[in-house]
């Protein structure tokens, strides 16, 4: 079966074509699936099968259509390799990405974990968002299955929180399986934290992302959670936590992103 995200980030020949499908609001597409892009660029350079550490620089939008990959191998060594990859249109460099692999596989169980899987609501408690009924969901959550717990979704009905923060439980609306390639781009599928303070903003475009994966996904949803400690200067970071459905810590992700009225 062929599952349309992996026909949105594949890369044939140094090129792939960014669907109209993964769009933003304002017609830019995705931030998050320019990194799972530029993911699949840079796994198929590199000798080591596991992206362990990856971080984005975000220098101007990227348009539907053609996008070129540039993938060059900086390092391998024993165990790790680090791979840069940019994507480039209009001959402009849209996006660049450092990432290293390594071997998740071979990975020991946690000898200290101080994070804990949030409490979050059962899915059937949770807000389906969908797209068909609000102006304001982008193009791309089309492709997702996506609840938000009752206290993340308050923002909606124009109700505020005290608290900068954004959970919830998050698929591929085909079921396709989650993997590494689409960690990046379900670190970035939630609204961000500060909609649910009722920031006056409609796009919060990434200036930086970094995802550190530290599990091999192996479930049907991912458990999700984001928060903001910070918003001042027109700018605001977001951490993220994603869980599997048996409650063990997959990745991690951390951005910084402009606000935007």
């Amino acid at each position: 079966m062929t599952y349309e995200f992996d026909e949105a980030v594949a890369v044939t020949e140094g090129t792939a074509n960014l669907p109209q499908r993964w769009t933003m609001g304002p017609g830019f597409v995705h931030g998050g699936l320019l990194m799972s892009v530029a993911l699949a660029g840079a796994a198929a350079v590199s000798p080591r099968p596991d992206a362990v550490t990856m971080s984005a620089h975000f220098m101007r939008p990227a348009l539907a259509g053609a996008v070129q990959v540039d993938t060059q191998l900086l390092k391998s060594g024993r165990s790790l390799a680090t791979v840069d990859t940019r994507l480039i249109q209009r001959d402009k460099v849209v996006v660049a990405t450092i990432t290293t692999f390594g071997d998740l596989a071979r990975a020991e169980d946690a000898s200290y974990q101080a994070a804990s899987m949030p409490d979050l609501a059962d899915r059937g408690h949770c807000l389906r968002v969908e797209p068909d009924k609000s102006p304001f969901v982008p193009e791309m959550a089309r492709n997702l299955e996506l609840l938000l717990t009752p206290e993340s979704a308050a923002w909606t009905q124009g109700n505020t929180s005290e608290h900068a923060a954004m959970m919830g439980w998050v698929r591929f609306a085909d079921h396709r399986p989650i993997d590494q390639l689409s960690l990046p781009m379900f670190a970035d599928a939630l609204p961000p934290p500060v909609f649910s303070l009722g920031a006056p903003t409609v796009w919060t475009p990434t200036i930086e992302f970094t995802l550190h994966t530290r599990r091999i996904p192996d479930t049907t949803w991912l458990g999700v959670s984001f928060t903001t400690s910070l918003v001042g200067g027109g700018f605001f970071e977001s951490s993220g936590t994603l869980w599997d459905e048996a409650g063990n810590l997959v990745a991690m992700s951390r951005q910084l992103q402009l606000i935007e009225g």
